[in-house]
């Protein structure tokens, strides 16, 4: 009842608003109707006064006008306003009464049993993924087993020889086949015996040309880094290596030569990439460092080959 009051006295109040604002328009009008004619009647002023006085009349009518306008809005708007809280009552209360009235809904039967076995089902599948899951690491397991288990192999390949003499002579690269036979013994090593086969490095001076040529057997321990189908690993060796130097001298053309056995050792760094459980591509990258009277002809070997498991 308050509320209905309060809004009674405002809509009273804007409606007296918009009758003073009329009246207000109303005088501005006349003012500026009028104004011309008092202005000329007390004294000439001139032509700008006029345009002034006119514009200033002009503008307060203006304002006059909004004033009412706005005046009018909020009038309406109370109007809305008071009807709304009239009838908010009765539109809220009959909601409200018909669910206090309603009891609760009950959940079908069938909608329960499908929604158990979608939850059996999930449960399942669940279960199944696990159990996929763990049968792919098994495998994934046992097949990197598979490429690092014990057994006897054989390899064999070409290879470049970079030489790395040290001596005076101008000396050419060289080329070279090699084989080994091994044992993979544990999961990241290997053992083997390795020959490596190398054609002449050719050898000139002002004075001589000559050539070194002779092969090395080693025996050589790996250790592997990875255990999967790619496996990189680093090796070391010792053995001997039997070489010959020949010389011809160029003004003469006397030839002599010399063939030494030594010590030596190999220092590599390769990988074998398993395309089955039984073959594999096999490359390295090694230094040969022979002692004793060759000891100023290291070269290196950059090959690779085949490699077969048993």
């Amino acid at each position: 009842m308050n509320e209905h009051s309060a809004v009674d006295r405002t809509m009273i109040h804007f409606r007296f608003s918009g009758r003073v604002g009329l009246a207000l328009l109303a005088a501005f009008a006349w003012f500026a109707w009028a104004s011309p004619g008092l202005a000329q009647q007390a004294s000439a002023p001139s032509v700008n006064d006029l345009k002034a006085a006119a514009f200033d009349a002009q503008e307060k009518a203006r304002q006059a006008r909004a004033t009412a306008e706005q005046a009018e809005q909020a009038a309406q708007n109370a109007e809305q306003s008071l009807s709304a809280a009239q009838a908010a009552p009765a539109a809220v209360a009959a909601p409200v009464a018909a669910t206090a009235a309603a009891p609760p809904a009950a959940v079908p039967p069938e909608v329960l049993e499908d929604l158990h076995r979608a939850t059996e089902e999930a449960k399942n599948a669940a279960a199944s993924a696990r159990a996929a899951n763990a049968a792919l690491a098994e495998y994934m397991q046992e097949r990197e087993h598979r490429y690092s288990r014990r057994g006897f192999y054989v390899s064999g390949g070409l290879f470049y020889a970079p030489q790395l003499f040290d001596t005076s002579y101008r000396a050419e690269n060289s080329q070279g086949a090699f084989g080994s036979i091994g044992y993979h013994f544990a999961e990241r090593f290997e053992v083997e015996v390795r020959f490596d086969g190398f054609q002449d490095f050719d050898l000139s001076n002002s004075e001589y040309t000559g050539y070194f040529n002779g092969f090395a057997v080693t025996a050589n321990g790996k250790l592997f880094i990875l255990t999967g189908s790619f496996q990189p690993y680093i090796g070391l060796g010792i053995g001997a290596l039997n070489g010959k130097v020949g010389f011809t001298e160029i003004a003469t053309g006397t030839f002599q030569s010399d063939r030494s056995t030594v010590a030596t050792f190999r220092v590599a760094a390769g990988l074998d990439w398993y395309l089955t459980e039984t073959i594999a591509i096999t490359g390295d990258a090694a230094l040969l460092l022979p002692g004793g009277s060759l000891s100023n002809a290291n070269f290196a070997t950059l090959g690779g080959g085949l490699k077969l498991r048993f």
